[in-house]
């Protein structure tokens, strides 16, 4: 299991010491590059819902989420828009019943905007970044969905998987856990084929203080 952790503080660049970190707190899986990214593509987020979110709130859901319980957003403003619609969708389907319509009219497909300050989120957040899928964002995936993941990170980055990535983890969790030795490959192979863009979770309450909202666009 390769994790490269990268210096809390500021140092000169060496031969003998090519990565140019900056905090102890900040976790590149698997690997780090010669020059780690600043995670500065992150500092504009969306979050799709049923309605408007101008003040996020950490959230315990009965479903069950690739990283774990907290705040979902994602860099990627199109696949906000689906996660919008599809919310939308679960909360009220208007062929569903009678009363079903007016619910629908009162729940919007929504996104809102967030700002990250992502220069102090790194200096004061422990960040988890999945660079690619691999097998520890495969074994990430699976102890969440059992809830057994750890707390150690304050946001988690990685890769969405597929919709229906439950069903392929949890087999893969059970010949794990099993001592079945499974092949994480053939798994995130699966998990690949309905992969569309980036995830960012806000798993703690304290990480939330660092997104401020900036606007949102629904549909009428």
């Amino acid at each position: 299991m390769a994790i490269i952790s990268l210096s809390k503080q500021k140092r000169r660049t060496t031969q003998s010491q090519p990565l140019r970190a900056r905090n102890r707190n900040v976790k590149f899986i698997p690997e780090v590059p010669a020059n780690p990214p600043d995670l500065q593509q992150y500092e504009a987020l969306f979050h799709g819902s049923d309605i408007v979110v101008d003040e996020p709130e950490f959230r315990i859901s009965s479903r069950s989420l690739e990283f774990g319980d907290g705040f979902y957003t994602t860099s990627d403003r199109l696949q906000a828009s689906v996660w919008g619609i599809d919310r939308t969708k679960e909360n009220s389907d208007p062929w569903n019943d009678d009363q079903a319509m007016v619910r629908f009219r009162s729940h919007i497909p929504s996104v809102s905007m967030f700002r990250l300050d992502v220069k102090r989120a790194r200096r004061e957040l422990n960040i988890l970044v999945f660079n690619y899928p691999c097998p520890e964002w495969l074994d990430y995936l699976a102890d969440s969905l059992g809830r057994d993941q750890r707390r150690w990170a304050d946001i988690v980055i990685g890769p969405m998987a597929d919709d229906n990535f439950k069903n392929i983890v949890e087999i893969y969790r059970d010949e794990r856990d099993n001592g079945l030795n499974p092949d994480p490959y053939l798994y995130i192979s699966l998990l690949k084929k309905g992969m569309q863009t980036d995830q960012i979770l806000f798993a703690s309450k304290r990480s939330l203080k660092y997104l401020k909202y900036v606007g949102c666009f629904v549909w009428i």
